[in-house]
């Protein structure tokens, strides 16, 4: 059992713990005793097994939106831009890819976060199939509730419904007593009889119209059909500084479907004041969806850590990317005019990219303010610390929108580095099985099967060869092997290779019928060359990164140890997957390897 910190014990100091010798790890000490975070203790005993649903790898870890080969990520888009072979910018499948796999995984480990809803707007969320079972639970303990109250609610119809019997029946007694009690007046007065029947008829008369009156209920329901959400005082959240400005709820068709928004009409430019919603938060995700039917925007400011103040601009303008000073612009195009726009925006990120070369002191810090320009609509805006779902969500979407008609994502620019040249519009296996596994964890989130249908169809490039337009090529004329870059001769990347085998995992282990065969066959296949073919990336101090050394006779390309490291989490993840001893124990030495440990020699 843990134990209980007594008062008198020693006061615990800070240390550094070796785990194997392979990394460290913050500890607590005391003058007997130390103690190792249970964070720890959880993740390194827990091994989960690799699911097309989970975390992909140790991509949490990935941060896609600020290497340096990214320009940034679009406003039009919502997916990354790279730069790796053309400075101007291109969309690269294997940093969208990664950008959606991250955000994936990080959600996942992350609780949701709480969005902060600009009151008059619709919320939209998107649920983690792993908490089905809670919101099951969930909606269990509704019905219930809802089952106690109807019965409840059945238990005082009845009551009500036993008194008005009783009040009924005590009125028919009252009445009875009273007809005989005038019947015995009339048989005793005899002459009085007229009079005695006035009066009879007068007090009945008053008893029934009380009667009556206790049985009326009147209900008075009055709708106002311009108030949306929580009513019209929610936008007094907006500063107006321009009187010519307008700013009011509307009811617009979105998706053929009639949805509250907010319409707004000010200055175009975005250096003037415009219509203005105080935030002053530290959250740095702004989500939201806009339609523009004029020039214009939408203006964040923000503050930095420097205490300095600068702005982000959305803008209808063509150019991706512009940074004025302390005003950064980017560009959602002209022909977007008149179209939704689903906008998620991580400021730091947005404003890190205007200048990643600056001090700690000039990043992000704050929102400030928003600020509209021009004229149009705008809905659902959230104010978060993250919006991994979206963003997650915003990469699938971009695989689906931009797959071609053979099933790929091609890379529009020519590649020409060591050893590999490759011409415009080349497909890359890496890519294809790194899209499939977002297609499929999209589907397995939305159970939306445009996701599924996407990521089965990518499954053709594999079964046609490299010099063929495809993405296979064999080794030796023997081994299939699914190429990151179909170079001819074949390279034989390795972690592109076993990227691509989990992506046809994924999409064997989730699509059925002929895409399921078809994707079991190709990771069969793939399986069989990587246990032929693995001992050959290694060198007996590290691994090698492709083995253009064997076919084209080339000096060995030794992967780096970032790559290396890369390598070993891969075979890992193919020992989970496939059960096989053969990638357990090389894993393990490569693992020495990284340790400084070497094959002895002969």
């Amino acid at each position: 059992m843990p134990r209980v910190v007594q008062p008198g014990w020693s006061e615990l100091s800070t240390i550094n713990c070796s785990v194997n010798g392979d990394y460290a790890i913050v500890c607590k000490q005391d003058a007997t005793d130390v103690f190792i975070p249970t964070s720890f203790i959880n993740r390194y005993f827990e091994e989960s097994d690799y699911t097309p649903a989970g975390g992909f790898l140790n991509f949490h870890k990935y941060n896609v939106e600020t290497r340096t080969a990214i320009l940034c990520v679009t406003a039009a888009e919502g997916v990354p831009l790279a730069t790796q072979w053309d400075k101007s910018g291109y969309f690269y499948a294997i940093s969208i890819a990664q950008f959606g796999l991250s955000h994936h995984a990080k959600a996942l480990l992350e609780a949701s976060p709480v969005r902060t809803l600009r009151k008059g707007h619709i919320s939209m969320y998107f649920f983690n199939r792993h908490h089905y079972h809670l919101i099951i639970i969930i909606i269990i303990i509704i019905i219930i509730v809802i089952i106690i109250i109807i019965i409840i609610i059945i238990i005082i119809i009845i009551i009500i419904i036993i008194i008005i019997i009783i009040i009924i029946i005590i009125i028919i007694i009252i009445i009875i007593i009273i007809i005989i009690i005038n019947i015995i007046a009339f048989s005793h007065l005899g002459s009085e009889y007229r009079r005695s029947t006035k009066s009879v008829h007068a007090s009945l008369s008053r008893t029934y119209r009380r009667a009556d009156l206790t049985m009326i209920f009147t209900v008075s329901t009055t709708i106002d059909p311009q108030t949306f959400g929580s009513g019209n005082a929610d936008l007094a959240r907006w500063t107006v500084a321009d009187p010519d400005s307008t700013l009011k709820r509307a009811l617009v068709k979105v998706g053929g479907v009639d949805t509250p928004v907010i319409a707004f009409s000010g200055p175009a430019s975005l250096t003037d004041g415009g219509l203005t919603l105080s935030l002053n938060t530290k959250d740095r995700a702004l989500c939201f969806k806009i339609k523009l039917t004029e020039p214009g925007g939408i203006t964040v400011k923000i503050k930095t850590r420097g205490t300095t103040f600068g702005y982000v601009s959305y803008a209808l303008v063509d150019k991706t990317l512009e940074v004025n000073g302390n005003h950064v612009i980017y560009g959602m195009k002209v022909a977007n005019l008149k179209k939704w726009l689903w906008l998620t925006r991580d400021l730091f990120t947005d404003w890190f990219k205007a200048d990643p070369t600056v001090s700690p002191d000039y990043w992000f810090s704050e929102i400030v303010t928003v600020t509209l320009h021009g004229r149009g609509y705008i809905y659902n805006m959230t104010v978060s610390g993250s919006a991994h779902y979206e963003n997650f969500i915003q990469a699938s979407d971009w695989l689906v929108e931009h797959q071609d008609k053979a099933g790929g994502w091609p890379t529009s620019v020519a590649v020409k580095t060591r050893g590999i040249q490759l011409p415009p519009n080349w497909y890359s296996a890496m890519a294809q099985g790194q899209a499939m596994s977002v297609l499929v964890r999209a589907y397995n989130l939305t159970q939306d099967t445009e996701y599924l249908k996407a990521a089965v169809r990518a499954l053709t490039l594999f079964t046609r060869d490299s010099t063929d337009g495809g993405v296979r090529t064999r080794f030796l004329g023997q081994l299939d092997w699914y190429e990151e870059y179909p170079t001819s001769p074949g390279t034989f990347v390795l972690n592109g290779f076993i990227f691509s085998l989990l992506g046809l995992y994924d999409v064997m282990k989730t699509a059925d019928g002929d895409g399921q065969k078809l994707a079991q066959q190709l990771w069969a296949s793939g399986v069989d060359s990587l246990k032929k073919l693995l001992g050959l990336f290694d060198t007996g101090e590290g691994t090698l990164y492709d083995l253009r050394h064997v076919i084209s006779h080339e000096p060995p390309n030794r992967a780096r140890w970032d790559y290396h490291v890369t390598h070993i989490a891969l075979i890992q993840e193919m020992a989970l997957i496939d059960g096989d001893q053969l990638f357990s124990s090389i894993a393990s030495r490569w693992l020495a390897y990284w340790r400084g440990e070497k094959t002895p020699h002969n």
